[in-house]
């Protein structure tokens, strides 16, 4: 199975003026592929992210996945299809401070039939792997930056998603922590996960089965 991307064109307008952010995008991701993501600041991975996830509408192409073309999904039918396959990990967290962590972390599954009987296991053994069991009942203000950004790994995974997209996930994370969580994703595309991830951290490209470039909102091949 693959991710297909075809044509994928997404512009922004400011002050009238017209910002193309991703170029006519034509790229396939497979599923048991870790992918990496690099370029400058403002130069549309995010963008890139959550087009694939349909967060965000695309003004032109289609994305395809499990046949489906994603974009032409109504609202009710998108947001199960996104609870169904896919985990966003957001650079910003989106935690809900009024929620404790496990909370945080369980809550997608509450929606989500297959995995809601599972998912109090599932979560005990997410916390105990991004290191944060002993902070179960805190909430995320009591947290660092670095273990908030666990607890929002934490979330993107309790529904076991083929898809994981990542954005900037090792970005406040601590050496011995980011190899667990590097570790991880490399562990979840044995299970035939496909991994996307966005980053400026050099550090965990060797971990990469491909990267790409974005650049001018062009994406291409990066030979490491």
């Amino acid at each position: 199975m693959e991710i297909i991307i075809s044509n994928l064109t997404k512009k922004y307008f400011k002050k009238n003026k017209k910002n193309i952010v991703l170029d006519n995008i034509n790229v396939n991701f497979k599923y048991g592929k870790l992918y990496m993501i690099i370029g400058k600041s403002g130069a549309g991975k995010t963008s890139l992210l959550k087009c694939i996830s349909q967060i965000t509408k695309i003004d032109y192409g289609n994305i395809m996945i499990k046949n489906i073309v994603v974009n032409k999904l109504n609202d009710k039918e998108l947001s199960n299809f996104r609870n169904n396959n896919i985990g966003f990990i957001f650079q910003n967290y989106n935690l809900l401070d009024f929620l404790t962590v496990e909370e945080n972390v369980i809550l997608p599954s509450l929606k989500n039939k297959k995995y809601c009987n599972k998912s109090k296991k599932r979560l005990e053994n997410l916390l105990e792997y991004v290191g944060l069991k002993d902070k179960s009942e805190y909430f995320p203000t009591e947290l660092s930056g670095g273990e908030q950004q666990r607890v929002a790994i934490a979330r993107a995974l309790i529904n076991d998603p083929d898809i994981i997209l990542a954005d900037e996930p090792t970005g406040n994370i601590d050496n011995e922590n980011k190899d667990n969580i590097i570790k991880l994703f490399k562990k979840l595309t044995q299970e035939n996960k496909c991994i996307i991830v966005v980053t400026h951290d050099n550090e965990i490209l060797k971990y990469a089965d491909e990267i790409y470039t974005l650049n001018k909102g062009k994406l291409d091949k990066y030979d490491k």
